[in-house]
């Protein structure tokens, strides 16, 4: 689960823009809240919900 995530943190931080970055996710666990890196990790529901 550590690998797959780091892979898919790793390719918003490549894009050069203003937008936010969000990693949408079934079940983030753990890994809900915002990176070092300002990528927004959630859950789908929450996305969907606009709750984050």
């Amino acid at each position: 689960m550590a690998k797959t995530r780091d892979r898919e943190l790793c390719s918003p931080e490549y894009i050069d823009d203003n937008f936010p970055k969000y990693l949408v996710m079934p079940e983030p666990g753990i890994y809900e809240g915002v990176t070092d890196r300002g990528i927004i990790c959630c859950s789908l529901e929450n996305f969907l919900k606009k709750e984050i």
